[in-house]
């Protein structure tokens, strides 16, 4: 593991002798049953996945145009650049007080992610249209 931050290392020297000297047997199980037999779960969740990608797209060019977005190309987490928003502080913290959507705030996701927020698409539709809704009118309301 790399740690960029010497508050991070000292949490994992606490407590990733846990984390780090065992296994799982519900882990081992599950994984190799993943393995094993998942195709035919994997491939409608990456659909769905899909289909939630590009309907995040659509939402945020309707509701939140100046927010920045390139689609991901693998994977359920969206980058958002919320720096056009000129929001007083972090915009998670904005987020979450004013939308009530909790989003991972860009700067925990290494340098340059201030000003940014990490989305995780994977969860039903009228949810995710519901986020962005939410956070389309705290932003309207500045």
């Amino acid at each position: 593991m790399v740690f960029t931050r010497p508050d991070d290392l000292q949490r994992w020297r606490e407590v990733g002798h846990f984390a780090g000297n065992s296994t799982s047997t519900l882990g081992v199980v599950a994984h190799t049953a993943a393995w094993r037999d998942g195709d035919a779960w994997l491939e409608p969740v990456l659909g769905y996945l899909q289909g939630n990608r590009d309907l995040l797209g659509r939402l945020l060019r309707q509701h939140l145009p100046q927010v920045g977005y390139i689609e991901a190309q693998g994977t359920y987490l969206a980058w958002l650049d919320c720096r056009a928003l000129r929001l007083d502080g972090a915009p998670h913290l904005f987020f979450r007080r004013h939308a009530r959507v909790a989003l991972t705030d860009g700067a925990e996701c290494g340098d340059g992610g201030e000003g940014h927020v990490r989305l995780n698409f994977a969860m039903p539709r009228p949810l995710l249209v519901e986020a962005v809704e939410r956070m389309a009118a705290a932003v309207a309301a500045l």
